[in-house]
């Protein structure tokens, strides 16, 4: 969810640009770099490969040619900078409030999940030093602050909408059909289907139909006037 109009109208400095000059004047190599900077807190390029590791192993499909990659970055360095923005003004509420206790609570749940899927410890710390971590004590603190931060959003978000001043917006014609352009690989594939609503069959009916039908007229028309007291 984007954050309200006015959320964005937070500092937001991109600055991938020079770290390439730089490259170029001095021939060194740029291990990291700042792309954009919310407030006082700058968003590096590292965290943004991170987030992009991060969503593809979640299923997230990320386009191999450089173009559409870096088509990714972009969205999700926007996507980290609306989030930035909410931490951000939810640390300003004095009225949002985030305790350690149920951090660390939510923290040690994500913890047993993740030690439940190895059969040993070994490979659990394999795998933890294959994701960047020198330690759970490290892994653990990360944790803890993307919760604490997720809580934070989550509680600022309610907090408007009690306030009335986060409202959900319709999306337009054309969004919903780009949404659908988009995701065409992802609908499912129907079966072929033939439908009828209405099937009309002529009746012709024989002569021997047509004497009866004739007779069971005769008969109701001669009992009407018998009825009626005509002779």
């Amino acid at each position: 969810m984007r954050p309200p109009a006015w959320l964005s109208l937070g500092t937001l400095l991109l600055a991938a640009a020079a770290p390439a000059v730089a490259q170029r004047e001095s021939g060194a190599q740029v291990i990291d770099r700042i792309v954009a900077v919310v407030g006082t807190v700058p968003i590096l390029w590292s965290k943004v490969e991170e987030q992009l590791v991060l969503e593809r192993s979640q299923g997230a499909k990320i386009p191999d040619d450089s173009a559409g990659r870096e088509a990714a970055r972009r969205q999700l360095l926007n996507k980290m900078v609306d989030e930035e923005l909410l931490v951000q003004q939810a640390q300003r509420d004095t009225s949002i409030k985030v305790t350690e206790q149920e951090v660390q609570e939510q923290v040690e749940k994500t913890v047993q999940n993740v030690h439940g899927q190895f059969t040993s410890s070994l490979d659990f710390q394999t795998q933890l030093r294959a994701a960047g971590f020198t330690s759970e004590e490290e892994w653990r603190r990360w944790l803890a602050d993307n919760q604490r931060r997720a809580i934070q959003q989550q509680r600022l978000i309610e907090e408007l909408k009690r306030n009335n001043k986060l409202r959900p917006i319709p999306p337009t014609e054309a969004q919903m059909r780009d949404f659908w352009d988009q995701n065409v690989a992802e609908r499912p594939k129907q079966p072929a289907l033939i439908s009828f609503r209405q099937i009309v069959i002529a009746v012709k009916p024989d002569s021997a139909a047509r004497g009866r039908a004739r007779a069971l007229a005769e008969s109701l028309r001669g009992g009407s006037w018998v009825g009626s007291g005509v002779a």
